[in-house]
């Protein structure tokens, strides 16, 4: 595929931003935004990416989201449960610990051995051939991380059986902390922007982009669910107590105006495949 074209709806795009590490295009016609790695960047995902550049994320899992994730499942009478990018396995040792009975698998390239009553596939997701179906199927924070975003949405929609569930979850770059990082970007500070459009997240989905490409699997909207993360669950860089604090608040107060103008930090979603 040219990686000047949308990877949702496959038209070609103008380049918006020029970084170090990625070129960033943005489509007119579906307003999602994505990045192309440079010829001379390498996205590594090793011990540093997960323990110590985003330590607090999985130190701090979002419990508010896992309910209602746990209320999700209980209310569908869903019994097969699948975790695409499980990591260290956060959610699906709190589904365990409130459902017991729940048949609980999760697949990630790294992840943790969990419980004994949890199966865990240490592959690629991509590169696994599963020969089984599940009715529901959750993935928090993973899609933004593969280009090939159609690929992976197809692969979801086969492993799930007809009439499950998908919960996912992503990034909103319609969400008030994206727009203002662009806006200082324009004005010389560049620091939120440059953390934000990181080279480890290659799409940057508005929700109508994310509603397009599930739509255009044949799935059927159920619910959209416009979120923050507790605070305690970001990582900021900063250099000294003051500044860690200033920038604490001023996210607090992000947070709430996306709150309420429902123009949140995530966004997930919850599909049925029809």
């Amino acid at each position: 595929m040219n990686n000047t074209e949308c990877p949702i709806c496959k038209i070609k795009c103008n380049k918006e931003y020029n970084l170090k590490d990625v070129f960033i295009y943005l489509c007119v016609k579906c307003t999602h935004r994505f990045s192309v790695l440079k010829e001379s960047t390498k996205e590594l995902y090793n011990e540093e990416y997960y323990l110590d550049k985003h330590k607090n994320w999985f130190d701090n899992p979002d419990l508010n989201l896992y309910n209602k994730i746990l209320k999700i499942i209980n209310n569908s009478n869903s019994s097969n449960i699948l975790d695409v990018g499980c990591g260290n396995g956060n959610l699906l040792s709190h589904i365990y610990t409130h459902s017991p009975k729940l048949n609980l698998t999760g697949i990630d390239l790294s992840a943790s051995k969990i419980n004994a009553d949890i199966k865990i596939i240490r592959e690629d997701f991509f590169n696994y051939e599963c020969n089984e179906t599940y009715d529901f199927i959750i993935s928090l924070a993973t899609i933004e991380h593969i280009y090939e975003a159609k690929l992976f949405v197809n692969k979801l929609y086969k492993n799930l059986d007809s009439g499950g569930i998908l919960f996912l979850m992503t990034m909103n770059d319609d969400s008030v902390l994206y727009k203002l990082s662009r806006f200082l970007n324009k004005i010389g500070i560049s620091k939120p922007f440059n953390r934000l459009y990181d080279k480890h997240h290659l799409n940057h989905f508005s929700h109508k982009s994310l509603k397009k490409l599930l739509e255009n699997q044949n799935f059927i909207i159920i619910k959209t669910i416009f979120h923050n993360v507790p605070l305690k669950s970001l990582d900021f860089e900063c250099s000294n107590y003051l500044e860690y604090h200033v920038n604490k608040l001023l996210t607090f107060v992000i947070f709430l105006i996306g709150k309420l103008s429902r123009r949140t930090y995530l966004q997930s979603i919850v599909v049925k495949k029809s």
